[in-house]
């Protein structure tokens, strides 16, 4: 066993330093996620990035196990990568974890934030009564999935008029980070659906981080666009 866990360390290191100026990435995807990094132990904290490159692959770009998501230890995730030839994103999308978004803002300040609408709407789903909840969802998710900007900021002024009064911390959630929120708005309509969410590293992340663990040698996959 001492063995083989030498190698598989010998496997992350060699992932964790190779050169990533080959991965043109367009969108930049971070989120800090617990995993069992081995059987029978308890969850830890795991820092992952990956990205979407141009033609539309996504590939696994970073781990850092045992992280915490402070605004410094995130910064020297992001740094990492960009002393390994990681180019700068159009978007970057993440949580609200103050410390991952200050860390994108000095990292990437050129680049659009996008904040993850999956963990907004189960922000919002427990400050809504249950009978509530369905029409109120409905007309968030017609803000977040507006044609356009402008629209959202219409759309998302009718719910502040509707709902204010009744559900003021519902809507106080709701237009937090609002602009963060609709920031995939602004980029090609088939590609909306697959940047305004860290769902697909959370939900995929399992077999993508074994993989990792096996074998340095990542290979990109197909993305959705």
């Amino acid at each position: 066993m001492s063995q083989l866990g030498e190698r598989l360390w010998e496997d992350y290191q060699a992932f964790a330093a190779r050169d990533l100026s080959e991965y043109e990435i367009v969108y930049l995807f971070v989120d800090g996620i617990a995993e069992r990094l081995r059987p029978g132990a308890k969850r830890e904290p795991v820092l992952a990035a990956w990205g979407f490159m141009v033609d539309g692959r996504r590939v696994l770009l970073h781990l850092m196990a045992g992280s915490k998501e402070d605004a410094e230890t995130v910064t020297a995730f992001f740094e990492d990568m960009k002393t390994r030839g990681l180019s700068d994103p159009r978007l970057v999308c993440s949580d609200g974890a103050p410390g991952i978004i200050k860390a994108i803002e000095l990292c990437f300040p050129r680049a659009a934030r996008q904040r993850c609408l999956a963990h907004r709407m189960r922000n919002l789903a427990v400050k809504v009564p249950e009978d509530v909840w369905p029409e109120f969802k409905v007309r968030v998710q017609a803000a977040y999935q507006a044609p356009s900007r402008a629209i959202a900021r219409e759309l998302a002024a009718g719910v502040v008029a509707d709902y204010g009064r009744k559900h003021d911390s519902a809507v106080a959630c709701f237009m937090d980070d609002f602009e963060a929120c609709i920031a995939h708005l602004r980029f090609p309509v088939t590609h909306r659906r697959a940047i305004r969410t860290t769902n697909l590293l959370e939900n995929g992340y399992s077999s993508r981080s074994a993989a990792v663990s096996r074998s340095s040698r990542m290979h990109s996959v197909s993305g959705p666009f």
